[in-house]
């Protein structure tokens, strides 16, 4: 896989962990303006991500593994397995 693809990629991760962690507050009955904006900014990050996946000539990314993309991966993998904690912390 390319590096600008798993670079797209890690952002539709973070973009769904976002916007799944606000999703489970505002179930909860948190409706204040910072849930509400991490809600939207999940969803906002996912679609951005997603048109770049579906037209990669045309999105602006890395084109060689360095530093960015592991920085990128990592940071992603890390708040997608703190957000899944979360989530199975207020299912069980």
């Amino acid at each position: 896989m390319s590096p600008n693809r798993v670079y797209w990629l890690s952002f539709v991760c973070f973009g769904l962990a976002a916007a799944a962690s606000a999703g489970v507050d505002i179930a909860h009955g948190a409706t204040d303006i910072a849930t509400l904006v991490s809600a939207l900014g999940g969803t906002v990050l996912v679609a951005v991500a997603v048109v770049a996946l579906s037209n990669p000539e045309r999105a602006d990314g890395p084109t060689e593994w360095g530093p960015l993309v592991y920085l990128v991966v990592g940071s992603a993998a890390l708040y997608v397995a703190i957000n899944a904690w979360e989530l199975v912390s207020v299912v069980v």
